[in-house]
């Protein structure tokens, strides 16, 4: 395995984002979060249309039909639009984005699915985005800090 590769796949397995058994990756939450969040804001980069064309257009340059500078500069300027759009994108939103994905998996243990804070019985539990945490997210009482 080239020193490229493992890198990369030492990122992904350290970073939380795959677990890996039996020789087998498989898509830890934090990964699959990832992935919701590329696919629902980078959809133009990342959707299977757009990366079959960009294999097309990676084989043309490889043949010598198409010119690679221009097709960096497209690829750039799509890359670009997506980010400036998405930085402009508030961490409520994502949270609101991923809580709605992963409602099942997050709260799907809960009795009865009920997402009502057991500590304070009036708060909604929801989903947020905790960088400072080992697994990156944390699920709270919407009531946070009055709710303990």
């Amino acid at each position: 395995m080239e020193l490229k590769q493992q890198l990369v796949r030492a990122t992904r397995v350290d970073g939380n984002y795959v677990k890996v058994k039996n020789c087998v990756l498989t898509p830890k939450f934090r990964g699959r979060a990832v992935s919701a969040f590329l696919s629902h804001h980078f959809s133009e980069v990342t959707d299977y249309s757009s990366t079959a064309a960009m294999e097309f257009e990676l084989d043309n340059v490889s043949a010598g039909t198409t010119n690679w500078k221009s097709l960096v500069r497209d690829y750039s300027t799509r890359f670009k639009t997506c980010c400036e759009r998405t930085s402009n994108v508030h961490i409520r939103q994502v949270e609101e984005m991923l809580q709605n994905k992963f409602a099942d998996y997050l709260f799907g243990s809960l009795p009865d699915q009920s997402r009502l804070c057991p500590s304070c019985m009036e708060g909604t539990l929801t989903f947020k985005v905790r960088r400072l945490s080992a697994a990156g997210y944390c699920i709270g009482c919407d009531q946070h800090p009055r709710c303990t």
